[in-house]
């Protein structure tokens, strides 16, 4: 089973760990826009494998940044990439193989999330 979700750049950009919580730090909180960008991207990620049964065999999660500057790094999208993963499909995140990355896209930037599960296994 395989799935993606695009997230534009207004939103995607508050998941990145340089902004997604308060003053930086976790003890500070989430951010408002953090949450809702998780909780609208696990939403949108669950109606795509709606009725898929998960197993806890590997979880491939990859994640393209279309970054509009080259400052920027795809790895820290992947905390909060992993924890809207396994919200939307409710499998623990110690199972996913997460990739992350970058291209440089100026025009058009975005975070794409795939992820697939081989059903064979």
């Amino acid at each position: 089973m395989k799935g993606k979700i695009e997230i534009p750049w207004s939103g995607a950009r508050h998941l990145s760990k340089n902004v997604l919580y308060y003053g930086g730090n976790k003890r500070n909180g989430m951010t408002k826009e953090a949450r809702t960008e998780i909780d609208g991207a696990a939403l949108e990620l669950r109606s795509k494998f709606y009725g898929y049964k998960w197993t806890d065999v590997r979880i491939k999660v990859n994640i393209f940044v279309f970054r509009p500057r080259t400052n920027i790094d795809a790895q820290n999208w992947v905390d909060a990439v992993s924890d809207l993963v396994e919200l939307a499909i409710g499998v623990d995140d110690s199972n996913f193989d997460v990739t992350p990355f970058c291209v440089d896209d100026k025009n058009d930037p975005r975070v794409v999330i795939e992820v697939e599960q081989d059903e064979s296994e």
